[in-house]
């Protein structure tokens, strides 16, 4: 009886602890995602994004540039980059589909799709995350988009 009643505390405990990793707070003592104040996010050059990956990784951040495919085509091999005007660029992993099919009645207005931004000058907010953007990539960091505009002309 006192085994199993020893047992059922400690899977007790294990359940708490274990359920309990999930939250914000601990998230943010296992080295999370840093979060500066609301509106407060760091505007950063490309070049700076790069060659400091270290003091951004996880952080919100805007960066801009005009939006390429690196790769053969958009389907197979694309490697989005935004590169800026000093031609470094960093990997961004697609935030909208590539395409989509038209739609039956054309007075529908279509979703906005990855490549309307390619070609374009655009501002990205997101973070830049430590892995790699899929399992084809040669690079050991990307940027995840959260936002993103068109630049103003």
């Amino acid at each position: 009886m006192r085994k199993r009643t020893f047992l059922a505390v400690l899977i007790l405990i294990f359940a708490l602890c274990v359920g309990g990793c999930g939250t914000k707070q601990c998230r943010s003592k296992r080295g999370g995602e840093k979060q500066p104040p609301p509106g407060k996010e760091a505007s950063v050059s490309v070049k700076k994004l790069i060659y400091n990956p270290e003091l951004y990784t996880d952080s919100v951040v805007s960066i801009s540039g005009f939006l390429f495919n690196k790769g053969k085509n958009l389907f197979k091999g694309y490697e989005v980059v935004l590169k800026d005007s000093l031609g470094y660029d960093v990997v961004v992993s697609p935030w909208l589909p590539i395409e989509i099919p038209p739609a039956a009645d054309p007075s529908i207005p279509q979703p906005e799709t990855l490549h309307d931004y390619l070609g374009k000058e655009v501002e990205l907010k997101g973070m830049l995350r430590h892995d790699k953007a899929d399992i084809y990539s040669r690079y050991e960091y990307y940027f995840e988009v959260q936002e993103s505009k068109f630049t103003e002309e």
